[in-house]
């Protein structure tokens, strides 16, 4: 079901970014960073990724979208 598909991607994603966080901390010795890179992580990929969505929907929302990106105006209208 998609509760269980989504325990396994969040589940996945949370071991990731604790080796990497586990990595960083390892490397400048610092263990603080087991607490604090998750979270900057986390936050990096979800602002990314809203960002990517919302030009993405302007893209096929407004019809001059592509026309406006290209000249020297580029507000949408």
């Amino acid at each position: 079901s998609a509760f269980w598909l989504f325990l396994i991607v969040a589940s996945s994603y949370a071991i990731a970014a604790f080796l990497a966080a586990f990595d960083i901390a390892r490397n400048d010795k610092d263990f603080r960073y087991l607490l604090t890179m998750p979270i900057v992580f986390a936050a990096l990929h979800l602002s990314y990724g809203l960002g990517s969505l919302v030009g993405l929907v302007r893209a096929l929302i407004y019809k001059n979208f592509w026309k406006n990106l290209f000249m020297s105006d580029w507000r949408i209208q």
